[in-house]
């Protein structure tokens, strides 16, 4: 395609967890606030940053556990424009299961980088 800036980086990100089928980053101007469980336990973390969320949907590997909300996900990705090499996220919501990839799960969830986190 011609010319080259007109091209659109699609960032394909390898995990532990599993196959990355989605991994959209957005960056932009976020509000964050805490937020606390009937048990009185941090649920939520709180913050007015710029932050970048990424949506992300995996096909997990065989006998892999679907990753709870607010627990680090650790992703690599390098190429000759930009890298990121065993950086890690948090994810921010409720991870949903998607549906099935053959006799695995497929499973979405959005998350924050954490080292933009306050």
């Amino acid at each position: 395609m011609y010319p080259s800036a007109a091209l659109q980086t699609k960032i394909f990100p390898t995990s532990t967890l599993g196959v990355v089928s989605k991994f959209d980053p957005d960056t932009k101007y976020s509000e964050e606030e805490k937020i606390v469980n009937e048990d009185g336990i941090l649920s939520y973390i709180n913050g007015v940053d710029l932050m970048t969320e990424v949506d992300v949907e995996l096909i997990l590997y065989p006998n892999t556990n679907v990753p709870a909300p607010l627990t680090n996900v650790t992703f690599n990705f390098a190429d000759s424009t930009m890298s990121f090499t065993g950086n890690s996220f948090v994810i921010t919501g409720d991870v949903k299961i998607i549906g099935t990839a053959g006799k695995v799960k497929r499973v979405g969830f959005k998350m924050l980088q954490s080292t933009n986190l306050p």
